[in-house]
């Protein structure tokens, strides 16, 4: 299952960015047609001919706009057309539009003339300028975007419309610009411009002064966005014949063709994409790739949103619109009579743009979920991760350079670096914050929500004022997700430790029993050179001992240690017969097995004894020495780690009566020794001495219980797993201590068999020239995620120690993750 959905994402993924960079590489075609072109309709040359070009109306709905449409109809009324007008329709406006407006342009009121060829509000003034004889202002009432551009298409005189925002600022040429299709192709009904940001630019009376990008990161990640989305994605499309966007902000029609195609929808929420869209219907399918056309030259400047809440309102209404307008026309989809907007363009945005945010969102969740469960491979993951990130990047620096060769706004090289940076990090963070919102409005479609959402403006060069409010949260998002990204990507990066690793590991009868399982993943963790494998440490393969596959047993030599600087043991118990009948094996029926192999050799002492010599750090835990090595290789060992067993071991069981640990030889002592039937139940300690003496600890009769806690650094932390009871010479250095928590009858128990209740669990020197941990690490949980998420074991310490991870897994991330990262990491002392 795990292998299909991999498959599958990875066809989504090459199929998205096969799309994209076919945009890219179609975009570079438009822009190499666009400069050839140039060179014949110059703009000055289409101004030079005065009347013989198409006269424009231009229509600036209104609403609430205050702050900006005084600037933005200055510009308009500047342009440089041969013969223009402005129509501004201030639609039912709550604020003082309507005022500014009067006080600025000295505004009557004239008799009506208005063509009512599409159904609108009710006017209440049509106001004319006393200054500029082009300025006719409209006061209607309130309808909505799109009812103020059909009321301004009823109200146009000439044939060729221009549809804007209030807050949009036009470029003294850019009508010159965008009116060559109209000239040389009747067939053409609409032509869509480029749209530049604001922010941060200085704009006086209407015109811009100086261009610049804007002082907060939020709107300077929107600069990027605005020059992929027009200079890769809508010049893209229109190479392939199948833009169906022209943005309602900068876009040049044909008023009988609206009029035609019923105006603009009042229930839309996309009104521009949704004419267009709507538009296409009427081209015949060997029109589609001439009737909507986009420019790259002919340029518009218009104001992002500054704060989250304000961009997330209008990446919500854009989602829905997108939604909508996909909805109302799917019979265009796979429709080969629209040419390429029907098998290509409908499609590719159904699949990515619609249902991308989705997709990716469960990709998301599905990358972070397999990678906290460990099923899925490093190498995929990583690479996977790290070509998305770069495709994106190369999409946007692609954009950057695209604006170079058309545009060139951006000529300060440190504005040019900061877009270059901006390019690289939008992708973690700021992207996934843009994708949560157009989920929200995917969302809110699905509910039937169509609300346009309050799009708050803060006047041309006003914006600096308000940026501080909205740094906050932003930051904080894309610190967040920057992290999580970063996990693999800093993994990858960070330089090997000086630990040269040697794993033994005896215990190991099935190819799904690894004794040295932690071990082996925080050695990758660390990203310790493995002995075998290329990058991370294999439990099948990265050890020395017993193979379960062949069955046969590989001793420690010296030469295994040779240019070695670290050597773990994970356990010398060995492998028995019964390990090899039926699994999983009924444990509490089992009497004493043969031994195959198990316990130290004199042969691997020596070679240990020589590597701890020669500076070799030495790392051991429970069942290092303990039966069944010989006791004169048992007291080399002990003497290495300043310890000396007492002959007793033991575990937390949770029921004495079905513990599938309690053999029955086990069962068979206690009856011995007490005298009558083992017919304990309920949760306890058991103890085994290696002469076969065994103790029954009973929770609520001889232990609390919490029976076995580990005090380190004055915490208290339960422990559930097999332990070894050890005694510390002169110069053991104890870091943490196990303490058996009895009641009195357990003390006498204890007494009676000369079993101390405190002992250590942790010895290490201040160098970790070695260290032992008398508790059987590998008993724990097994879910571990995967080692190559630099910073996972100090996020689950962390969880540990507020509590939101099981008990059991609360040792392993507090305690023995990160005293072995530690022994693993540490240098070596000159």
């Amino acid at each position: 299952m795990v292998d299909i959905l991999n498959i599958l994402v990875l066809l989504y993924f090459v199929s998205l960015t096969a799309g994209y960079i076919a945009l890219f590489v179609a975009a570079v075609v438009g822009v190499i047609h666009v400069r050839r072109d140039l060179e014949g309709s110059a703009p000055e040359s289409i101004s030079a001919r005065g009347r013989a070009t198409l006269p424009i109306s231009i229509l600036c709905p209104a609403f609430n706009e205050e702050k900006t449409v005084v600037e933005s109809v200055r510009a308009l009324l500047q342009l440089r057309y041969p013969q223009h007008e402005v129509v501004v329709v201030n639609d039912g406006s709550k604020d003082k539009t309507m005022h500014v407006l009067r006080q600025a342009f000295a505004l009557e009121p004239v008799p009506f003339d208005i063509r009512f060829d599409l159904p609108c509000k009710p006017i209440r003034t049509v106001y004319r300028s006393g200054l500029y004889k082009k300025l006719v202002v409209i006061d209607k009432e309130n309808g909505g975007k799109s009812d103020g551009l059909n009321c301004g298409v009823n109200a146009a005189r000439y044939p060729l419309v221009c549809a804007i925002d209030a807050d949009t600022l036009i470029l003294p040429d850019a009508l010159l610009r965008l009116v060559r299709p109209f000239l040389s192709d009747v067939d053409v009904v609409g032509v869509g411009g480029t749209i530049c940001l604001a922010n941060g630019c200085k704009i006086e009376k209407g015109e811009l002064v100086e261009m610049a990008l804007p002082k907060s990161w939020l709107a300077r990640y929107q600069v990027v966005e605005y020059l992929r989305a027009f200079l890769v994605g809508r010049l893209g499309w229109d190479r392939m014949g199948g833009n169906l966007i022209i943005s309602g902000a900068f876009g040049l029609f044909r008023r009988n063709a609206i009029v035609a195609a019923g105006g603009y929808a009042h229930d839309s929420i996309g009104e521009d994409m949704e004419l267009v869209t709507r538009l296409r219907h009427q081209v015949p399918s060997w029109l589609q790739g001439r009737a909507i056309q986009h420019l790259p030259d002919p340029v518009s400047f218009t104001e992002a949103p500054e704060t989250v809440k304000i961009l997330g309102n209008q990446r919500d209404r854009w989602q829905r619109g997108l939604a909508d307008t996909l909805w109302r026309h799917r019979r265009m989809a796979f429709n080969p009579r629209y040419g390429a907007v029907g098998v290509v363009v409908m499609p590719f945005y159904f699949l990515f743009e619609l249902v991308g945010p989705l997709v990716e969102m469960l990709g998301y969740l599905w990358f972070f979920v397999t990678a906290l469960a460990g099923v899925i491979d490093p190498w995929f993951a990583g690479i996977f991760l790290l070509l998305a990130v770069l495709i994106g990047f190369l999409l946007s620096l692609g954009s950057i350079f695209l604006e170079e060769l058309t545009l060139s706004f951006y000529r300060n090289r440190g504005d040019l670096m900061r877009l270059i940076f901006i390019a690289l990090v939008e992708n973690v963070g700021y992207r996934q914050m843009v994708l949560w919102f157009r989920l929200r409005g995917l969302y809110k479609y699905l509910r039937g929500e169509k609300k346009w959402g309050r799009m708050t403006r803060m006047g041309f060069g006003g914006a600096a004022a308000q940026v501080r409010q909205s740094r906050l949260l932003p930051i904080l998002v894309t610190g967040l997700i920057a992290a999580l990204v970063a996990m693999p990507v800093v993994w990858l990066v960070k330089p090997r430790p000086e630990a040269k690793a040697v794993v033994l590991s005896k215990t190991v009868p099935f190819e799904n029993s690894r004794e040295h399982g932690w071990i082996m993943w925080l050695l990758s963790q660390a990203k310790a050179q493995p002995m075998v494998s290329k990058l991370l440490w294999d439990n099948a393969s990265d050890y020395i001992g017993y193979d379960p596959v062949t069955r046969k047993y590989r001793q420690l030599a010296a030469a295994d240690l040779s240019n070695k600087n670290l050597l773990l043991i994970a356990d010398s118990y060995g492998v028995y017969r019964d390990d090899f009948d039926a699994f999983p094996r009924p444990v509490a029926h089992l009497e004493f097995s043969q031994r195959i192999h198990g316990g130290m050799y004199p042969q691997e002492v020596e070679a240990i004894e020589a590597f701890v010599r020669g500076g070799g750090r030495l790392y051991g835990e429970f069942n290092t020495y303990a039966t069944p090595t010989p006791y004169p290789v048992r007291l080399r060992l002990e003497k290495l780690f300043n310890l000396k067993w007492t002959g007793w071991a033991g575990r937390r069981v949770d029921n004495f009566a079905d513990n599938r640990e309690i053999a029955q030889w086990v069962q068979k002592r206690w009856a011995e020794q007490t005298r009558r039937p083992y017919d304990l139940a309920g949760p306890g300690i058991l103890l085994i001495h290696e002469d076969g003496r065994v103790i029954c600890l009973q929770q609520d009769l001889d232990i609390t219980a919490n029976p076995l806690t580990l005090h380190i650094d004055q915490r208290q932390i339960p422990f559930a797993y097999w332990f070894d009871i050890n005694l510390p010479t002169e110069v053991t250095e104890v870091r943490a201590e196990f303490t058996i928590n009895t009641l009195p009858s357990g003390d006498s128990l204890l007494r009676q068999f000369g079993v101390v209740k405190h002992f250590p669990a942790i010895v290490y020197d201040d160098a970790f020239s070695h260290m032992y941990i008398a508790g059987d690490m590998a008993d724990g949980p097994e879910a571990l995620g995967p080692p190559w998420l630099w910073g996972l074991p100090t996020l689950r310490q962390g969880m540990a120690s507020v509590g939101v991870m099981p008990e059991e897994a609360r040792l392993l991330w507090q305690v023995y993750a990160p005293l072995l990262l530690k022994m693993i990491e540490a240098r070596k002392v000159q």
